[in-house]
């Protein structure tokens, strides 16, 4: 699956400071562990596991009804294809 984040989240992604994604609907209900998502088309990591919220009280989604789901993941370089 393709996630579209912003650059400084993306750029710490790779650089393995950042380890989760928060995102919101049930388009991403079919992710399971294992699965790899690709951050803007540049690069993947792996799915180590994955969090579901109705509700989550965030900056981001303040106060918008979920699903939410956390994925948490590898790093891009300890998990290279």
């Amino acid at each position: 699956m393709l996630l579209f984040t912003k650059k400084v989240y993306s750029d710490a992604i790779r650089a393995g400071t950042k380890l989760e994604e928060t995102r919101r609907g049930t388009r991403y209900r079919n992710v399971k562990v294992g699965d790899w998502l690709s951050i803007n088309g540049h690069f993947r990591v792996q799915v180590k596991s994955i969090e579901r919220h109705d509700y989550l009280e965030t900056e981001c989604y303040r106060g918008k009804p979920g699903p939410y789901f956390i994925f948490k993941f590898t790093s891009p370089f300890a998990s290279r294809v």
